[in-house]
């Protein structure tokens, strides 16, 4: 037994959570990476870039997946060597017993996970807004065209400005 009351081989379950942790964080900045690819994409149209974006997501996540799952196990090992415990063994527990070097290393992932996951938040919002308003306005245009009256509806004029005189469905041009 270590000072603390951790078993000396938990030593070795700190490192490896400190190492799927780092791990997790490396899938966190491919993810980001990705999105903001996927906003590119959804901003210019671009289908066929999209769906290879949805393709590698897939992909990642099963990657975070994997990692939480290891992630798990290594915490769940770690939970068995403290039976003191009355709850759950969360990343603030294992910050307090890991060896000092650790220590202080997991409390730097902790932060930069916090940042990660505000951020992948902040891109998803982003996106749902953007694919929302897409759809929205591709509604707002099928009602357009589908208005039947005995005389068809003029859109556009020569210069391809909208010169119908519905102001509901204005198209969004920027980007966020």
């Amino acid at each position: 037994m270590n000072e603390d009351g951790t078993p000396r081989n938990s030593d070795n379950v700190f490192q490896t959570i400190s190492e799927l942790l780092e791990e997790e964080i490396k899938v966190h900045e491919k993810m980001h990476n990705l999105l903001k690819i996927k906003q590119r994409a959804i901003v210019k149209d671009d289908v066929s870039r999209l769906r290879t974006c949805m393709q590698e997501e897939q992909t990642l996540i099963k990657a975070a997946k994997t990692t939480m799952k290891n992630l798990e196990e290594h915490v769940a090992e770690l939970e068995t060597n403290l039976t003191q415990r009355s709850r759950a063994v969360r990343l603030e527990d294992i910050i307090t017993l890991a060896p000092g070097d650790l220590k202080t290393r997991i409390d730097h992932q902790r932060k930069l996970l916090r940042v990660s996951i505000e951020k992948l938040s902040r891109l998803n919002l982003e996106n749902r807004y953007l694919l929302n308003h897409s759809l929205e306005m591709v509604k707002g245009m099928v009602q357009l065209f589908i208005r039947g009256k005995d005389e068809p509806i003029k859109l556009y004029n020569i210069k391809g400005h909208i010169s119908s005189s519905d102001n509901h469905h204005k198209i969004l041009n920027f980007q966020i």
